[in-house]
């Protein structure tokens, strides 16, 4: 009944309502206090929301501060850790970066440029990497004039005979020279030489009396110094184990002035081997019978300006290169005549490159050139190979010159020497000298 009463009679209710609001009187206290309150409560709501942390929200939210802090300064020591420091390259004759020098047949857009890291140089579509420093360069070296370049003649053997102390009859006998000599000279006890028809000579001190011994480097080395003076061999000399050889054969290579090793063509050294026993008296000598006659003191260019050269991109003159390995061999030269005797020769200038249009070649996307290392540089002797002069008709006078040798591998193995003629451009002649290519 009461609900059908409000439900059926609102504004009566409206009326009601607003009577028992207005005789509402509040303690007067109570009006107070619900009025401050209110007042701050609205404060706080109007304020930034920021300011409303609690003590344990601001710990927090300042421990995050640090350790992002933290983060940041590792980060940065770890990339300046990681990061490669740039390398201030030296002067040319203290490390392995020459500097750029002006060359006869050089220009400096010819010239290789450095790799980042300042160790390898752009080369030959590939880099060329240097494992040590530059050797010190002297101003100045000696030449030679090489002795007995034609045929061995029948007394230059019977001399070398005598020096071994065989003074029995000489023999003639074919040669594997074509229209050459050979020769063999056999003595008291058992002793035998024979010299081929380019000087290259083998002796045995008892023929076919050696026995089996392994020596020790040191007895070896006192044995072979003993036979070298009393037999007229008397130089300076590197003494060393034959390696891959049995343990009684070792090698003797003679070194220009107490220092310089003397090579020819395509990584051939001259050097005498040397077999021998326990014994001391069966030994078993071999080697090239070169005598050379000294002519004097010339100007020769820095290693700087010889490791240029092998950089220049254009084609340069006074280089022999010859590399090997498991797919064969090959090489070149481009070495010059020597002038030590004669005016100087002005050479022509350098002409520039010709630019030709080619077709792009496309390589197997697989094949990769290796990269190659200089292991070795130093200076040393070249002379050619007796068995090409004997060849050679136009062979001509033979000199004993310095070059300076740069011995290496490449990465799959191969192994590569390239020697620079060291004698300066007026002690030369602009003309090629006799060659004879490999193979």
């Amino acid at each position: 009944m009461m609900n059908d009463k409000f439900t059926n009679e609102p504004n009566k209710m409206d009326e009601w309502l607003s009577q028992i609001a207005e005789s509402a009187a509040p303690n007067a206290q109570f009006a107070t206090e619900l009025e401050r309150t209110l007042r701050l409560a609205h404060s706080e709501r109007s304020a930034p929301g920021w300011f409303r942390f609690t003590r344990r929200q601001t710990v927090a939210a300042l421990a995050w501060t640090v350790s992002l802090i933290a983060f940041a300064l590792f980060m940065n020591w770890a990339i300046r850790m990681v990061a490669p420091t740039p390398t201030e390259i030296p002067a040319s004759n203290e490390t392995s970066a020459p500097t750029a020098t002006a060359l006869p047949n050089a220009t400096h857009e010819a010239q290789a440029t450095l790799t980042p890291d300042a160790v390898g140089y752009e080369w030959r579509d590939t880099i060329l990497y240097l494992s040590q420093p530059m050797p010190r360069s002297p101003a100045e070296a000696k030449v030679y004039l090489k002795k007995f370049t034609g045929q061995a003649t029948p007394e230059d053997v019977l001399a070398l005979a005598q020096r071994f102390g065989i003074n029995g009859e000489i023999q003639h006998v074919p040669s594997e020279f074509p229209g050459r000599t050979d020769y063999i000279v056999s003595g008291d006890r058992r002793q035998k030489l024979e010299v081929r028809a380019d000087y290259y000579f083998v002796y045995h001190s008892n023929f076919e009396e050696l026995y089996l011994d392994n020596l020790s480097d040191e007895r070896a080395r006192s044995v072979a110094d003993n036979f070298l003076k009393q037999h007229g061999f008397d130089f300076e000399y590197k003494f060393e184990r034959a390696p891959e050889m049995s343990g009684m054969q070792f090698y003797i290579t003679p070194l220009i002035l107490g220092e310089y090793a003397v090579h020819f063509d395509y990584m051939n050294p001259w050097r005498y081997e040397i077999t021998l026993d326990n014994t001391g008296e069966n030994i078993i000598f071999i080697g090239y019978a070169l005598e050379f006659e000294e002519l004097g003191n010339f100007g020769i260019i820095t290693v700087e300006e010889a490791f240029q050269k092998i950089l220049d991109q254009n084609p340069q003159t006074g280089l022999m290169e010859i590399f090997n390995g498991r797919g064969g061999g090959g090489g070149g030269s481009s070495f010059l005549k020597i002038n030590i005797n004669e005016t100087p020769v002005v050479f022509p200038s350098p002409t520039p490159p010709t630019i030709v249009e080619t077709p792009r070649v496309e390589y197997d996307p697989a094949f990769t050139m290796p990269t190659a290392t200089i292991e070795s540089i130093e200076l040393a002797y070249y002379v050619r190979y007796p068995p090409y002069v004997l060849a050679d008709p136009s062979a001509g006078i033979q000199y004993l010159q310095p070059v300076w040798r740069f011995y290496g591998h490449y990465s799959n193995g191969d192994e590569f020497e390239i020697l620079v003629q060291a004698l300066k451009e007026e002690y030369l002649l602009p003309e090629p000298a006799p060659y004879t290519p490999p193979g």
